[in-house]
């Protein structure tokens, strides 16, 4: 599935063409959540010499199997993402206790590490067995962690693919993408005529870290990742509402392209509402004007 989904991707943005390899070098791909590894998979079918450097769940932890390598371009980290203390800012010893004091892990992404695509669609897991503290803002605290370690990793001019399908209270924006990206577009996920909620993909291309916009998003979600993690929950929602871009201002800004990106999602999702079982049958059932009961 997340092979067509990346096909489908790439027809529509040319996501997986690279074109921002410094001369002499190979191209360079950070997944960080690999697992099963189509979308990976289809970025070294496009550039058979691309280098993949990846972390994913440990299926003993609940993650999901890789299904591409073992390959000499792939080199993968067995790790949860959201444990990544040090390359999200926390270089202190946690509290001993803390209730994964033991488990925080200590930098992995070398700085000025340069990757030309960066993918960052990992999604929480239920199979995963974490902390009770971990429950409230698991979902936030991975996002953030993606955006933060990608938008830190990608090459300049280099582009990101990420899931932006469920946004909840608190949670990470791609709302930065336009103000650190020249050019940025949404996709859906292929599906079944009647799936009712497909999967929505951003894509920022000649995205430019090194721009004031970006660099703030970066200490921003780092911030919030370990206000989540090490903070209590009223200190989380205070620093999440400190943080909260104003909806006047970024509507102001980047209304027009928020609702273009969103256009061609909102109408392949509304297409397939409007045929799904459940609906249809609601529809079938409704009483008519002259009271009667239509089938």
């Amino acid at each position: 599935m997340m092979k067509n989904i990346g096909r489908e991707i790439h027809r529509a943005t040319g996501v997986f063409h690279i074109t921002t390899v410094p001369l002499g070098s190979r191209p360079r791909v950070l997944d960080l959540c690999l697992a099963p590894g189509g979308f990976s998979s289809i970025a070294m079918q496009h550039s058979p010499d691309a280098h993949v450097r990846a972390f994913s769940l440990p299926p003993g932890e609940g993650g999901h199997r890789v299904r591409i390598g073992p390959h000499p371009n792939i080199a993968i980290d067995f790790l949860d993402v959201n444990m990544l203390a040090a390359d999200m800012g926390a270089d202190a010893v946690p509290p001993p206790a803390h209730p994964d004091a033991d488990n925080f892990l200590p930098r992995r992404l070398r700085p000025g590490d340069a990757f030309d695509l960066v993918i960052c669609d990992g999604q929480v897991l239920r199979t995963h067995p974490r902390a009770p503290y971990r429950e409230a803002h698991e979902a936030a605290r991975l996002g953030f962690a993606q955006l933060a370690l990608g938008l830190g990793s990608v090459r300049r001019g280099g582009t990101m693919l990420g899931s932006c399908t469920r946004s909840r209270a608190g949670g990470p924006s791609w709302s930065c993408a336009p103000s650190a990206a020249s050019r940025t577009c949404a996709s859906s996920s292929p599906g079944s005529p009647t799936r009712s909620a497909p999967r929505a993909y951003m894509v920022a291309s000649d995205v430019q870290p090194q721009r004031e916009e970006a660099r703030r998003a970066v200490d921003t979600w780092k911030r919030l990742w370990r206000a989540a993690t090490f903070g209590s929950d009223g200190e989380y929602d205070d620093l999440s509402r400190a943080c909260a871009p104003d909806v006047g201002q970024v509507l102001e800004d980047f209304g027009p392209t928020l609702i273009g990106l969103g256009a061609e999602a909102w109408e392949i999702q509304a297409s397939a509402l409007s045929r799904a079982p459940f609906l249809r049958q609601r529809l079938k059932s409704r009483p008519s004007p002259g009271g009667a009961v239509t089938e």
